[in-house]
């Protein structure tokens, strides 16, 4: 009833208009017609007190005033009115939707009645909404559960808040002093005044009322009240100057109080100072800011509030969390917003230091308890944050990372009830009405956790293989079964073939030593070679067990959303909850782990994932696989296998020494497995058919080898045609053998004059490609070919602490043409430049732009075009835009269409380029190009990553 009276009176507020105001005596009456219809419909949500949409239907004032929109009602002319129209479904939105209950056919039939006789009101009348009449039902227990408590500041005091009563202990003996009671309700949230000399409760009774009770502690009186809410109060709290009082509750509404204009009993109301309006769902917890300038609240609409105390105005919304939040807390030093609830995560933002700024990034975001987070509660020197949840669990946090440190013995019941004393004291009271305390040391300690493995590709070390030549052998039948496994002298080749007379499969096994910490390659040759086996490698024991090679622990939960996912492509990973995902990280997705590589660009768009383009790569050697939409995945970290694991509620995996498929996809269906011996000793490679097919054309080679980690360059450069006055891109792509993930420098020598080019591009380290552009003057004399010839490119990267230096070849042709069709440039800031630097802008005199970036932040620039040729639109790129910006820094802010120029739309545009906060500090040149224009691109600019 109570939504059918919101969603009605939603439609009264946008038409009711003003309405005329005197007696009559005819039968459709306002008092049989109108009355019955608004008190049952309307009151509740548009009373004087709760006017939404500026209406109330209280009085006859109030209806003849109206709303904030026009008129709802034509008196005379019920048919037409927008009112009726909309409740007889005529017009969109129909009121009550159909899914809610509405008015009767006799209702609508007297109402319209009433609106043909001329819609008149009582002069009188008062539509009071009624209120709930609650039994008072007395308690059947002798210890009523704790849903609240605090330590005063002074540490004198620990309150306990109980049904309708709060429990006054002593701080250092913790015995019971006194009792405060005649609570109308139970006691939601109590908490002491800044000075310890009060304490104020939360309170109030279901569907009736809700008010905040101060009382004096010396005197054990009450001081104040502060009553204006229509249900019960969740949350009441101080401001730490002692100025302000804010109370929540279930009727979505915060009020901010003058603590001092509220005196006793009489008219409390007299001490409102604001209504914060703005959330869609009850409001559970409030905390000020330590200056009492911010105001955060946590509801059920899922969403975190910040609030301007001084205004009254929303300073932002956090959206992230995917269910109910149910508290929300500010560190002692206004650094972070800490809130949790239902979805079992703790979220931490950063909260600016400007509260005008909209922004308050997320920093973290930890699933932390198996069920609904209830309570949260800072150290006094903000070191730790101690969380409480539905599962009976609390654990102990770092107060900056939430990192864990410790969990407690689970507690006998919930624990809706935390506080920590001056010393550290956690004070824990439960449901079932026990309360104990928790000593907590004020020295941060280090995760009890096993450390996380820093490596997703396996341990690339040298053995004593390396160098030595295959032996090469046959494959003698029987060895089908661990105790038949064939010895093999590594390294060794071997060529086998997946056939068995007797058997309706055939697995063939090699038994081979090795030491400890030696890594070995193993891979087959069968489909590369026409075969029709699809091999699968497998390292066991000797005995034929698996081996465990890594433990990966989820510690973020998604699905895949929009569309599943073959097993080919790296692009387009629609993962549900991607925002609290960071690059780089490992998601384990139905056995295959990939890593992140660039966010989402935009709302039509997913992560891409390593390499970056083109065939996914995958690691620890798991196989590729096709993911369904809906289907589970997860954000993991990976530690050694038997490692000692905090359990957070998501799944632990454990992958063994197997694959089917290469990780990287050069060798198809072919199979190639990295292992490291994890002791001295003797172990066994299986080989199979994935599908379990054999045949006498099975056919494969194996191949067990020591790694050789190398590189190769494809320097794209070799052969360009150039425009005077512009600039065209080369791409220089690497090949990576056996897992070398080193940086690779490309140096550039003997560059014929009148064309610049960077002394040296550098390949990241773990990435696939770089770009860079040759940059031709506008006077620029045609190279000759003894000058082509001596330009000089080479790759140099250290491989095992060697340094390696590789010739990638000739640059065969630089045909230089007259003017491009278009120049463009980036500049720091467009409007700040003088006329004179404007004119030299496209000349060969301006100087190379330096923008400087600090991790985490943004920072803008425009791009200036200046056409000759082209008239039309000219296109950026979407996620590809900023080429060779360092990784984790990208064009931000492009839109559905990407970075575009449009025509008719000027020649200069605003960009913003934004750096993960962990990007680490480096200097790198980038570009942009256009791609619909030949591929022309600005000059290079210098990016400074700073920290």
């Amino acid at each position: 009833m109570q939504k059918t009276a919101f969603i009605l009176a939603i439609a009264l507020t946008l038409l009711t208009g003003a309405i005329a105001v005197q007696a009559q005596n005819d039968s459709a009456t306002f008092e049989n017609s109108a009355v019955p219809l608004f008190r049952k419909y309307c009151v509740s949500c548009h009373s004087n007190e709760d006017q939404d949409g500026g209406l109330s239907l209280e009085t006859a004032k109030g209806i003849a005033r109206g709303g904030d929109n026009g008129p709802a009602l034509l008196p005379g002319d019920a048919k037409s009115s927008r009112l009726v129209r909309m409740m007889l479904g005529q017009l969109e939105p129909k009121m009550p939707p159909d899914d809610m209950q509405g008015p009767s056919q006799q209702e609508m039939e007297n109402l319209m009645a009433w609106i043909d006789d001329g819609a008149i009101v009582d002069a009188n009348i008062n539509l009071t909404p009624q209120k709930l009449t609650v039994p008072e039902v007395k308690s059947q227990v002798s210890t009523h559960p704790i849903t609240d408590l605090d330590w005063s500041k002074d540490g004198k005091w620990i309150a306990v808040a109980r049904y309708r009563t709060i429990d006054i202990l002593a701080g250092d003996s913790k015995k019971l002093l006194f009792q405060l009671k005649d609570h109308p309700g139970k006691v939601n949230s109590v908490e002491f005044s800044p000075d310890s000399k009060f304490v104020l409760a939360g309170t109030g009774i279901t569907g009736l009322k809700g008010v905040a009770i101060e009382w004096d502690l010396n005197k054990q009186k009450k001081s104040r009240e502060f009553a204006g809410h229509q249900d019960m109060i969740y949350s009441a709290v101080y401001s730490p100057n002692s100025t302000w009082v804010a109370t929540a509750g279930y009727d979505r509404k915060i009020v901010l109080w003058n603590r001092d204009q509220a005196t006793g009993n009489k008219n409390p109301s007299s001490a409102k100072a604001k209504d914060l309006a703005g959330h869609n769902d009850a409001v559970y917890d409030l905390k000020f800011s330590h200056d009492s300038s911010v105001l955060a609240s946590a509801s059920g609409d899922q969403t975190v509030k910040l609030w301007s105390v001084e205004s009254g105005k929303r300073l932002d919304t956090l959206g992230q969390p995917l269910k109910e939040q149910f508290v929300a807390t500010i560190d002692p030093a206004d650094q972070f917003v800490v809130g949790a609830g239902r979805d079992n995560r703790i979220r931490l933002w950063q909260l600016a230091a400007n509260q005008k700024s909209p922004v308050h990034p997320l920093l973290v975001s930890r699933f932390a308890h198996e069920a609904s987070i209830v309570s949260l509660t800072y150290s006094a020197d903000g070191k730790f944050l101690v969380s409480s949840a539905e599962d009976g669990t609390i654990k102990v946090w770092t107060g900056d990372k939430i990192q864990l440190l410790s969990t407690l013995p689970r507690q006998s019941d919930v624990a809706f009830g935390m506080s920590l004393s001056p010393k550290n004291e956690l004070a824990v009271g439960r449901m079932d009405g026990t309360l104990d305390f928790y000593a907590l040391s004020t020295e941060a300690r280090n995760n009890t956790d096993s450390p996380e493995l820093t490596s997703a590709s396996g341990i690339v070390e040298s053995n004593r293989a390396i160098g030595q030549p295959l032996k090469a052998t046959k494959e003698a039948e029987p060895n089908s079964k661990p105790l038949q496994a064939q010895r093999l002298e590594l390294p060794a080749e071997v060529s086998g073939v997946l056939h068995n007379k007797n058997a309706a499969s055939d697995d063939d096994y090699f038994r081979f030593a090795a030491q400890k910490g030696e890594t070995w390659v193993f891979e087959t040759n069968a489909s590369r070679s026409k075969s029709p086996a699809d091999t699968k490698l497998e390292i066991l024991t000797e005995q034929g067990q698996s081996i465990r090679r890594v433990t990966l622990q989820a510690v973020r939960d998604s699905y895949f959303t929009f569309r599943g996912k073959d097993a080919n492509t790296s692009d387009d990973f629609r993962v549900h909850n991607w925002e609290e995902m960071e690059l780089n990280e490992l998601l384990f997705c139905n056995g295959e782990v990939v890593k992140l590589f660039l966010y989402p660009r935009g709302p039509d768009s997913g992560f891409k994932v390593y390499p970056g383009f083109g065939t996914r790569h995958n690691y620890f050697d798991t196989t590729p696989v096709a993911h369904a939409l809906q289907e589970p995945c997860y954000i993991v970290k990976a530690f050694p296998p038997g490692a000692k694991l905090t359990p957070n509620g998501l799944p632990v995996f454990h992958l063994n020494y197997e694959n089917d498929d290469d990780a990287e996809r050069k060798m198809g269906s072919d199979s190639k497995l990295f292992f490291t011996a994890p002791a001295t000793g003797k172990y066994l490679v299986k080989v199979s058919d994935a599908r379990g097919f054999q045949g006498e054309g099975y056919t494969y080679k194996l191949i067990a080898r020591s790694p050789k980690p190398d590189f190769f360059v494809n320097f794209g450069g070799k052969k360009m045609t150039l425009k005077r006055g512009s600039g065209r891109e080369f791409s220089l792509k690497a090949s990576r053998t056996d897992n070398f993930k080193g940086a690779i420098d490309i140096l550039f020598e003997n560059v014929p004059a009148g064309i610049q080019l960077p002394d040296r591009i550098t390949i990241q380290k773990n990435h696939y490609q770089a770009f860079a552009t040759y940059h031709v003057r506008s006077d620029a004399a045609q190279p000759t070919p003894e000058q082509i010839k001596n330009i000089k490119v080479t790759a140099v990267a250290t491989i095992n602490g060697q340094e390696v230096r590789k010739d990638l070849g000739k640059v065969t042709q630089l045909k230089l043409e007259d003017e491009p069709r278009i120049q463009t440039r980036i500049v720091k800031s467009f409007d700040k430049l003088s006329e004179e630097q404007k004119a030299k802008l496209f000349t060969d005199e301006i100087a190379p732009v330096v923008l400087k970036i600090k991790p985490g932040t943004t920072v803008s620039a425009h791009l200036v075009v200046k056409r000759h040729k082209h008239g039309g639109d000219i296109d950026f790129g979407n996620a590809e835009s900023g080429r060779n910006l360092p990784h984790g820094v990208f064009v931000d802010n492009i839109g559905l269409n990407g970075l575009r120029i449009i025509k008719g739309q000027g020649d200069v545009r605003e960009i913003f380029i934004t750096a993960a906060k962990w990007v680490p500090e480096q200097t790198r040149v980038f570009h942009l190009r256009a791609n619909n224009i030949d591929g022309e691109t600005t000059l290079p600019v210098i990016l400074k990553v700073e920290k």
